[in-house]
């Protein structure tokens, strides 16, 4: 083995090896994802204002929607029921 490696060494440079089409846009993604951090980098987003949090009625409306979408997917209740207990809480925001 160490002889057919020693012989052929040359030709495993023209063996394809990841030069196809995924590895193109691998090395596309890469160089956007870097040219993206070295503008943020550049930019002062010090000044850009926080994003407005959600009330605590949105944060409880919210975390009912979850419920309500759990109870209907583990079939707990009907989806006309879940359109109905959904269509309330929504009219209460």
């Amino acid at each position: 083995m160490a002889i057919g490696l020693i012989l052929f060494w040359p030709a495993l440079f023209f063996l394809e090896g990841g030069d196809g089409p995924q590895a193109a846009e691998f090395s596309r993604l890469i160089g956007e994802r870097d040219a993206i951090d070295r503008v943020s980098r550049l930019k002062d987003y010090s000044s850009v204002p926080a994003m407005a949090q959600p009330s605590g009625k949105q944060a409880d409306a919210y975390e009912k929607l979850k419920s309500l979408q759990q109870m209907k997917d583990d079939g707990l209740i009907s989806a006309s029921e879940y359109q109905e207990k959904r269509a309330a809480l929504l009219k209460t925001l």
